[in-house]
């Protein structure tokens, strides 16, 4: 729980690092995907603080999966943002 809390926390400002606007019409008008994400965790339960190659799935401003590259299914119709050497990180607002 904590994790997808986490990561809905960074949605809005990796869609503005990815050049994309991040308005109210994006995030509810349809699916965004991030595909093969290295994702930066926060849980100190972790082992790995980066998952790498992860695609993550937003719809409706929510997380609704996660996992590795090719393992998660894509809605249709989804924007896609490519992620290959990028990073998902958090916002750190809520610090």
């Amino acid at each position: 729980m904590f994790q997808r809390t986490f990561l809905a926390s960074l949605i809005a400002s990796t869609l503005a690092g990815a050049g994309l606007s991040p308005t109210p019409a994006t995030a509810a008008d349809g699916a965004v995907v991030f595909e093969k994400v290295n994702v930066i965790t926060m849980d100190p339960d972790q082992r790995k603080k980066v998952k790498k190659r992860q695609t993550v799935v937003v719809e409706d401003g929510r997380i609704v999966a996660m996992g590795k590259a090719g393992k998660v299914e894509t809605p249709e119709g989804a924007q896609i943002v490519k992620g290959k050497k990028k990073y998902l990180m958090p916002g750190l607002w809520d610090m």
